[in-house]
């Protein structure tokens, strides 16, 4: 007889880092090594040293260390040992105290993984910070962040000028409907690389629908086979200006349907024509 597998629980265990009473790091990092890396780093093996050999250094051997030993000697009231590993305790938590080698790697697991969101400077360090520590964290953090491409290509120019926002009317569901593509996404092995999201205003419903290409024939097929197949026919349409949705093909779609298009920037009250 096979024994029945809950599949959810089975991903949602393997979706977790490996973990040690309390502490996580990168799965593929066994506990010994993660001893090893602390043991043979330059700035953490004499906080180490001094700690398991209780061992008070003089004032020459002192300035002979780099400045962030100095650093992460002045930490000593909250530094602890949890199963052989050097930890920083901050309250409740205790935070790994991360040797060189790994700490690009944790940084872009929190900022740069296809599903991490590329979150802004302060937000990325708080996501770190809740399980690691290391001497000038945020100098690091920040100079990774400087240098992150899609940041950059995505960061508005500090002097552009931004419209007030304003409320958006809506009497009931369809309404308004609005369409985006979501892309940079790793290509699956079917081959879809894009998702099509529309979302009803009123009710906050949201489809999302795997695209092999964001071409606009490929973009209506889907919204309507899809969506207006089950829903019906949005009174509205809203996208940004895009070349799909602003192509001669979508407006003679939404002509022959009766559905207004709109586009960014969507005027604060919105009124239908009898």
């Amino acid at each position: 007889m096979t024994p029945c597998v809950d599949e959810l629980q089975r991903a949602h265990e393997l979706a977790e880092p490996v973990g040690i009473r309390g502490l996580t790091w990168a799965p593929e990092i066994s506990h010994q090594e993660m001893v090893e890396m602390q043991n043979e780093h330059e700035v953490l093996q004499p906080v180490i040293q001094r700690m398991t050999d209780d061992y008070t250094p003089n004032r020459d051997e002192l300035l002979s260390h780099p400045l962030a030993v100095m650093n992460l000697r002045a930490q000593r009231a909250v530094l602890r040992f949890k199963v052989e590993v050097l930890v920083r305790q901050k309250g409740d938590t205790h935070q790994l105290v991360v040797s060189q080698s790994i700490r690009r790697t944790l940084f872009d697991n929190v900022h740069s993984e296809p599903l991490a969101g590329h979150f802004g400077l302060e937000k990325t360090l708080d996501q770190l910070k809740q399980a690691y520590f290391w001497p000038g964290m945020r100098k690091d953090v920040s100079i990774w962040y400087q240098q992150c491409a899609d940041c950059f290509c995505g960061r508005a120019p500090t002097t552009k000028l931004h419209r007030k926002l304003h409320n958006v009317i809506v009497r009931e569901p369809l309404d308004i409907v609005s369409v985006d593509i979501l892309s940079g996404l790793p290509v699956t092995k079917d081959g879809y690389k894009y998702v099509l999201v529309l979302t009803d205003y009123f009710t906050k419903w949201t489809e999302a629908y795997p695209l092999k290409d964001a071409e606009a024939p490929t973009c209506i097929r889907v919204m309507y086979n899809s969506f207006c197949g089950r829903f019906g026919l949005p009174r509205q349409i809203h996208s940004d200006q895009g070349r799909n949705f602003e192509s001669r093909l979508f407006q003679e779609l939404c002509l022959l349907a009766g559905t207004r298009k709109s586009k960014l920037p969507l005027s604060s009250t919105v009124r239908w024509s009898d």
